[in-house]
């Protein structure tokens, strides 16, 4: 069960760096080093395009993320009590929210690098 919490704990604490970075690479408008090596970053053809395209999906996979880790923290702990029902919905919404921000990634990095 200790496993579990942890997880979920790594989760939030995932959810919450990658929110932060896009926010930081908005602010700057680099790319940053610990989402990219600095190989990669010296190949991308269009910074501002590639970031445009990222920050986006990035920013929404660290909010659910982040929500889904301390919503389960917060199960695991016994702080709440849900169904299973609603468990497998938060499961279901950080899947598709993952699922968008691997297949935007991809995508961009098809676009915007060699």
């Amino acid at each position: 069960m200790k496993s579990v919490l942890l997880m979920d704990i790594a989760i939030a604490c995932v959810g919450i760096y990658l929110a932060v970075v896009a926010v930081y690479m908005k602010k700057t408008g680099k790319i940053s080093p610990l989402v990219l090596s600095e190989n990669e970053i010296g190949k991308c053809r269009k910074t501002a395009e590639y970031l445009k395209d990222i920050i986006p999906p990035m920013f929404l996979f660290g909010v659910v993320a982040a929500a889904t880790g301390v919503f389960e923290v917060l199960c695991d702990t016994g702080v709440i009590a849900v169904g299973r029902i609603w468990g497998l919905m938060e499961l279901f919404v950080f899947l598709i929210a993952l699922a968008g921000f691997s297949h935007q990634m991809k995508t961009a990095k098809k676009k915007y690098f060699p």
